[in-house]
């Protein structure tokens, strides 16, 4: 019986997408994860691709908030398409307008009811730190806290435009920063 469970949730990654038969995603070698610049070449060369979207993951980041940095695990950023290729479910926030300018950020509604209990947090900013860089960015929309069955595990999800300057901080990179 345990088998059989665990072998109905394995084989059910990804399935609750509408479009699951339509989606496929690339990985190189053992990593899930490709070249940046291979999703705009893609897009170039490939006629057959319809549409796609980028998402480059960090396992923690830490939202300041009263001066008192709390980590949060698993921050995502991506390309805005995400949202009509993938089944997220939209709460708060007007679906055409998401993670479209460079400081969008949209959350999951664990992560609203977390920092903002009873509050409509849509307007509202969070200081987040990446590497050794503050960003402020606005909460634009709530989603639906996604399955166990999903293999995007994430409450924040970022543009994905301004990710290559906070990501690849030489001095970050070479040790110098703390």
């Amino acid at each position: 019986m345990l088998m059989a469970i665990y072998l109905i949730h394995e084989f059910s990654y990804d399935k609750f997408n509408s479009k699951a038969t339509e989606l496929y995603r690339v990985v190189d070698g053992k990593k899930c994860e490709t070249p940046y610049a291979m999703g705009e070449a893609f897009r170039k060369e490939v006629p057959e691709i319809k549409n796609l979207f980028r998402v480059y993951s960090l396992d923690e980041i830490e939202i300041i908030q009263n001066k008192d940095p709390i980590t949060e695990k698993n921050f995502f950023f991506a390309d805005s398409s995400i949202l009509s290729m993938l089944d997220f479910k939209i709460i708060s926030g007007k679906n055409k307008a998401l993670l479209v300018q460079k400081d969008d950020l949209i959350i999951s509604e664990k992560i609203a009811q977390k920092y903002f209990p009873g509050q409509n947090p849509i307007g509202k900013t969070f200081k987040i730190r990446i590497m050794s860089s503050d960003v402020n960015y606005t909460i634009t929309g709530v989603f639906k806290n996604l399955p166990t069955f999903s293999s995007i595990q994430t409450g924040l999800i970022a543009n994905i435009g301004n990710s290559f300057e906070l990501l690849l901080d030489i001095n970050y990179a070479l040790g110098f920063n703390k």
